[in-house]
């Protein structure tokens, strides 16, 4: 089972963009952000969240990210797009 969530502060009004089946129990995830800023600059960062965490507790933990590269930028950003993936184990076969 793979779940990957999408979001962009352009394209998605404020939810999160589910495919995939998500995890039933809390997992890791690999998350990628993208920042754009008026600029023309784009600012990429890319992390693995080492604790395991449900679907709510990921889009608490990205918005906090996304809230300190805020700062780092200056509080400035025209777009702001994340991705993350999690990756279930496989079911054992049933007889």
């Amino acid at each position: 089972m793979t779940c990957r969530i999408t979001y962009s502060t352009v394209h998605n009004h404020g939810a999160p963009q589910v495919l995939g089946t998500p995890p039933r129990k809390p997992a890791r995830w690999a998350a990628q952000i993208r920042v754009a800023t008026p600029a023309g600059t784009v600012m990429h960062h890319s992390s693995r969240i080492l604790t395991n965490v449900t679907l709510v507790e990921l889009v608490e933990v990205m918005g906090k990210l996304i809230d300190e590269i805020g700062e780092e930028i200056g509080g400035l950003a025209t777009c702001v797009t994340w991705h993350a993936t999690s990756s279930g184990g496989k079911k054992s076969k049933r007889k």
